[in-house]
């Protein structure tokens, strides 16, 4: 096991998969379950993407705004997201513009620096953003817009500046989560327009003053509720629900290691019109069940394809 290990990925996924096999086979369900279940939460599923890291710009702002901000360090990359060919593709685009600026600075021209994921709850925003962050190989500095949209008047667009200064001092990936809480059309409420119209505005002004060296995401799951000015400072790129193929490819991942009965034909079938986070719940929720029983046979949507 440990030559297949520093020989290949693959290969030391088969020894494991041979011992599994082997102690089924002889009656130790436990013990295979247990393998698995460990095999599982050690694997290349990368079930986070990313693990979380501190940037000295951001510790003062953070002690005194409630953890505003959050740094984290991507270990996926745009092959772990489940999506469509266009949405990849759209992604791609602006990411090879990004890492060549200096080949288009050269022509006089502006390499694209911002991306604006729009969709519903569940399609995978945030794992997009972090492949992204990864690709990009830089840390990527995740918004808490609870934290940052304040109660008192005046205090959420110091906040915001207060961020954009802060990766001003290193290029980063800054990722605007939940971005309509702070990015709401100024027509509507008449109570919220004076504040949330300055909140607009100073969003406006430091997108525009956005540095070229680092790489600006937003996300959100309101798309219509943005002001009519922030799309257009963005590529906008809209994940929808998964399709038949995407889909596919969502069971297969989320089933792997996982000792659940998987008929894909079938599962393809009810799982239509769900994201991908319903798709992961019910398949996790079958596996628990199919665990906790411990009296069905198990078996792996990988051994059916």
């Amino acid at each position: 096991m440990i030559k297949a290990h520093y020989e290949s990925e693959e290969e030391f996924h088969n020894v494991v998969d041979r011992i599994i096999k082997t102690e089924e086979s002889t009656g130790k369900r436990t013990s295979a379950d247990r393998i698995r279940a460990t095999f599982n939460n050690h694997s290349g599923k990368k079930r986070n993407g990313y693990t979380v890291k501190p940037l000295h710009e951001l510790s003062t702002i953070n002690k005194s705004n409630q953890n505003m901000v959050e740094v984290r360090r991507s270990d996926i990359t745009l092959p772990d997201v489940i999506a469509s060919q266009e949405v990849i593709t759209s992604i791609s685009e602006v990411i090879n513009e990004f890492k060549n600026k200096k080949i288009l600075n050269n022509y006089g021209l502006e390499a694209l620096n911002k991306i604006l994921l729009s969709g519903p709850p569940g399609v995978g925003k945030t794992w997009t953003a972090m492949a992204i962050a990864g690709e990009l190989e830089m840390d990527i500095v995740f918004v808490r817009w609870d934290s940052l949209i304040s109660s008192y008047l005046g205090s959420t667009g110091n906040n915001i500046r207060k961020v954009f200064e802060a990766v001003n001092a290193k290029p980063v990936v800054l990722l605007l989560d939940e971005f309509d809480a702070a990015g709401k059309d100024r027509g509507g409420n008449e109570q919220e327009v004076g504040e949330m119209s300055r909140v607009v505005i100073n969003i406006l002004q430091n997108i525009d003053m956005f540095p070229p060296e680092s790489f600006l995401l937003a996300a959100t799951n309101h798309g219509h509720l943005l002001d009519t000015a922030i799309p257009r400072r963005f590529v906008v790129v809209n994940l929808e629900l998964p399709g038949e193929d995407e889909r596919r490819r969502l069971i297969q991942y989320y089933s792997k290691g996982l000792p659940v009965s998987i008929d894909l034909d079938e599962w393809l079938k009810k799982t239509d019109g769900l994201s991908g986070a319903e798709i992961r719940t019910k398949i996790h929720q079958e596996a628990k069940r199919a665990i906790l029983k411990n009296d069905s046979e198990f078996m792996s949507v990988a051994t059916l394809l």
